[in-house]
């Protein structure tokens, strides 16, 4: 969530950052099952929370509602939800209750119209707007005063730890973007400011505020660099892939293969299926016979359903999952590693900012390939963890039994 602080004037794409909320009526006939999409699940009690994770097969298949076209990628799929924009449910079942919350228009209208098939009150027709609707700037405001009646409090009271860390994760936004604000103008304009106290005022790190402002430095430099190079960040640590050999001519030609057909693993969805499902409790809703086709999926999610360089991603950090076995590393090692491979292509795409790109990679690690069995983490990684990619990860036995090198 913290990577929302590289765009400027809070915005995630084209679309500003608001915290959109609303809570409905539903039935005893509501079945959460039959809302298309892939959804991350928690329960404690009579508390549901589902956050949305990417389209599935049905939801790619229903035609795009009119109010969501102008929201459109490239592509024509108006369904994808704009990288790092959160959309989440939670239903009361004792209450028969169900919230949902958004963080830009676009997720919202999805969000509406993916629910209403099963919960009537849900009308997408005439409640575009919700009854509630925050700003960031609004809620790093709000967050400092003592005891302010948010309008989930109650929801928050009895969430489950996934939608708390939801929650938390907003304010968390709200308040860097706040005080990275406040830091970039005191500088422009050679105010005296106290970052140390305003952080924690704040409760806010102070060397991730640092940090975020001379990422957004750097960018005024990107034209200097050769088109074969890119700049990120420095930052303590080392994050460099050793014993890692150059991949052969046939190897380059491989990497654009779907798993079914690679030249690069040998693979065993059969063998493999079992320890998926004991990894991920069944959550995934995926069988044996489309599992390949999933994980392939995810990696056309990050890209926007761009051809090509989306298997050529998955192929390459399979073959460094590999490379590194059962060691754990930084997250960040194979990113950098990644970009050295598809720069030049992602500057063709206008992709070309590395800072983004790598807490895009880490975000996308931690919220899919962890959540589909591919990769562990050796700990719970904090947001600023998260958002350099300083947290380690090794591949899972699920993954080391799918693919082995040829």
């Amino acid at each position: 969530m913290d990577s929302i602080a590289f765009h400027n004037e809070s915005m995630i794409e084209d679309e500003y950052i608001d915290i959109y909320w609303d809570e409905f009526p539903i039935g005893a006939e509501f079945d959460t099952r039959q809302i298309p999409g892939k959804w991350r699940h928690s329960r404690s009690g009579n508390f549901h929370c589902m956050v949305f994770d990417s389209p599935d097969k049905r939801m790619r298949s229903l035609p795009v509602p009119h109010d969501l076209q102008r929201f459109a990628n490239e592509s024509g799929n108006g369904w994808q939800f704009p990288e790092f924009a959160i959309a989440a449910l939670f239903i009361d079942s004792e209450r028969q209750r169900i919230a949902l919350l958004a963080s830009t228009q676009s997720a919202w209208i999805s969000l509406l119209h993916l629910v209403a098939p099963t919960a009537p009150a849900v009308d997408p027709e005439t409640i575009l707007d919700p009854q509630q609707s925050v700003s960031l700037p609004v809620l790093a405001v709000s967050v400092q005063i003592r005891n302010f009646a948010f309008p989930w409090q109650a929801w928050h009271l009895q969430a489950t730890p996934m939608a708390k860390d939801l929650f938390n994760e907003l304010e968390h936004v709200a308040k860097s973007r706040a005080v990275l604000n406040e830091y970039l103008d005191a500088r422009e304009l050679s105010l005296r400011f106290d970052l140390d106290a305003r952080c924690k005022r704040m409760d806010v790190d102070a060397s991730v505020v640092v940090e975020l402002a001379k990422v957004i430095e750097n960018m005024g430099r990107r034209a200097e660099i050769p088109d074969d190079m890119f700049d990120i960040t420095t930052i303590d640590g080392d994050f460099v892939l050793p014993g890692l050999e150059p991949l052969a001519a046939r190897e380059y030609e491989f990497l654009s293969l779907p798993l079914e057909e690679s030249e690069l693993f040998a693979v065993d969805a059969v063998a493999a299926f079992p320890s998926f499902e004991v990894l991920t409790n069944g959550s995934q809703n995926i069988g044996e016979t489309d599992l390949l086709e999933n994980l392939e999926d995810l990696f056309y999610a990050f890209f926007d359903e761009i051809d090509t360089i989306p298997l050529v991603m998955m192929n390459y950090l399979f073959l460094l999952l590999l490379h590194r076995g059962r060691q754990w590393t930084p997250v960040r090692t194979f990113a950098i590693e990644v970009l050295k491979l598809l720069f030049p292509y992602l500057k063709e795409i206008g992709d070309d900012d590395a800072d983004v790109f790598a807490t895009r990679f880490s975000e996308f690690v931690y919220r899919k390939l962890r959540t589909h069995a591919v990769v562990e983490v050796k700990e719970r990684p904090s947001a600023d963890q998260k958002f350099w990619g300083t947290y380690e990860v090794r591949p899972t036995q699920f993954f080391l039994t799918l693919v082995q090198k040829l």
